[in-house]
């Protein structure tokens, strides 16, 4: 697919642009005055806001890389591993975007209740984001242990020939990966509380 990121690139631009054209002009939110100041950089806020946010985007930044590592070193063993490992790599990574969306929403909650002064809705809303990240994932956790074969499937054609060695690799590293689930799911709720 030559040209996808240079595609994929330009439709991201130009969402931006019309956004913030629309922002800038729309009635009902220009008023708000969105981009008045955005070339004026005030030292002290973006110390203090790179201080709250150096955590989360360490911890993001070193488990990328450790999930990237992990793909190089796996690639060295062989195509097959590769692709067993890309399959179930897939797989959590979808089922992952549960428990990142409540992270994301826990941050807005428990940011509201603490600028509002209100320490237990911040807690609650912190705590509700974990436990409903922590069952969605014990529910995917399951599934995925239990279909393991079904779910690796989906990707390769079980009739192809050539997918017989990867299929019941991938199988494992999903059931594997189920294991992995709750945690990381917890993981990321907590993140984003």
């Amino acid at each position: 697919m030559r040209g996808a990121g240079i595609g994929t690139s330009l439709v991201c631009w130009g969402m931006f642009l019309a956004q913030a054209v629309h922002v800038a002009t729309a009635k009902g939110v220009r008023e708000y005055r969105i981009f008045a100041g955005v070339f004026h950089l005030d030292a002290s806020l973006c110390a203090r806001i790179f201080r709250v946010g150096l955590p989360a985007g360490g911890m993001s930044t070193v488990e990328s890389g450790l999930f990237l590592a992990v793909q190089l070193l796996i690639g060295t063993i062989g195509v097959v591993a590769l692709s067993a490992n890309q399959i179930a790599f897939t797989v959590q990574g979808i089922v992952f975007m549960i428990p990142a969306a409540l992270g994301q929403a826990a941050t807005a909650r428990v940011g509201f209740g603490l600028g509002s002064g209100n320490l237990a809705a911040a807690r609650r809303s912190g705590l509700v984001a974990l436990g409903m990240s922590a069952l969605y994932m014990a529910a995917m956790a399951t599934l995925m242990w239990a279909n393991a074969g079904a779910i690796a499937s989906v990707f390769l054609d079980s009739a192809d020939p050539a997918a017989a060695s990867v299929l019941p690799l991938a199988a494992s590293l999903i059931a594997i990966a189920a294991a992995f689930c709750i945690v990381d799911g917890a993981q990321v709720a907590t993140m984003g509380a």
